[in-house]
C-alpha cells in the first residue's frame, strides 16, 4: 500500500515584510506581491504580473537582481530630476517677485503682501519662502553672482570706458556715479559700477573717486581708453579737467 502524500503546507503573506527597509519596494494586492519600481515600467517579471510565491527568500532574489537595481536608481534618478525642476520653478518664481520689487524701487518688506496677492489670485505658492528676509538673502546671491559676471566682463575685456556724473542720495548727499563700458563678444555692454561718496565735486575729487574705484576691482587704469560725462568743465577742462588729471593713469594712446 502507498504511503500517503505529505501535506504541503500553505504559505501566507507576511505583513511584516511590507515593513522591512529592504523591500521598501513591495506592494501588496489582491492576495499578490507586486514591485513598484518594476510596475509602472512594464517589465516582463513576476513581481510585475503579480507573484504568489509566498517567501521571503523570493524576494531576496528579486531585491538582488541586476535588473531590480537598475530599475531603482533610475527611478531615484527621476524623482531627484523632479525635486530639481520643482525647486528651479519656486525659484524662478521668488526671482520674479524679486526683480518686481526692485524695478519699481520698492521696500523689500513689500514681498510678504506681494505674495499673499498672489495666492488671492489663485497663485501656487507652496513652498515658496513668504518672508522678505529669505528675499533679502536671495536678492544678496544674486547680487553677488551678476557682480562676479561684471568682473569676469571687465578682467578680460582689452580696454573699457568709464562714464561718470554726479548724483545725490536722498539725504541730499553728494554722490559719484560710474558705469564701465565694455564690448563682450562684439556687443557693448554697460554696468552700474558703483556710487561713491565725495565730499565735493571738484576734479581731483572726482579723478580719485574714480582710481579708487578702479583699485577697488583690481581694473588696471592702463585699460581705461575712453571717459564720457556730461560734458561738464570740471570733467572736460584742457588744464584741470577730470580726463587731464587721470590722463597719467589712463591709457593715452586711445583716450576718447
Amino acid at each position: 500500500m502507498a504511503s500517503p502524500k505529505p501535506c504541503q503546507k500553505k504559505r501566507k503573506f507576511r505583513e511584516s515584510w511590507l515593513e522591512e527597509p529592504m523591500f521598501k519596494w513591495l506592494i501588496y494586492e489582491d492576495s499578490k506581491m507586486f514591485c513598484g519600481v518594476f510596475r509602472p515600467v512594464k517589465r516582463k517579471n513576476a513581481f510585475v504580473s503579480g507573484c504568489n510565491n509566498f517567501q521571503r527568500s523570493s524576494l531576496i532574489r528579486h531585491e538582488e537582481k541586476s535588473c531590480h537595481k537598475g530599475a531603482v536608481t533610475t527611478t531615484r534618478s527621476a524623482t531627484l530630476l523632479v525635486k530639481c525642476i520643482q525647486k528651479q520653478m519656486k525659484l524662478h518664481k521668488m526671482d520674479s517677485y524679486l526683480k518686481f520689487i526692485v524695478k519699481l524701487f520698492l521696500a523689500l518688506s513689500k514681498f510678504s503682501k506681494l505674495i499673499n496677492l498672489q495666492q488671492l489670485n489663485g497663485a501656487d505658492l507652496k513652498g515658496v519662502y513668504k518672508h522678505h528676509e529669505q528675499f533679502e538673502e536671495m536678492l544678496l546671491s544674486l547680487s553677488q553672482t551678476v557682480d562676479k559676471t561684471v568682473h569676469q566682463h571687465i578682467s578680460e575685456a582689452t580696454f573699457i570706458s568709464v562714464t561718470t556724473d554726479e548724483s545725490v542720495d536722498v539725504a541730499v548727499f553728494k554722490k559719484q556715479m560710474i558705469l564701465i563700458t565694455v564690448i563682450v563678444e562684439g556687443c557693448v555692454k554697460i554696468y552700474f559700477g558703483k556710487n561713491v561718496d565725495v565730499i565735493d565735486g571738484k576734479a581731483d575729487t572726482i579723478a580719485s573717486a574714480i582710481l579708487n574705484y578702479l583699485q577697488e576691482k583690481r581694473i588696471p587704469p592702463s585699460k581705461v581708453a575712453g571717459l564720457g560725462s556730461d560734458g561738464a568743465a570740471v570733467m572736460t577742462g584742457r588744464i584741470n579737467g577730470v580726463g587731464t588729471t587721470n590722463c597719467g593713469s589712463f591709457n593715452r594712446s586711445s583716450l576718447m
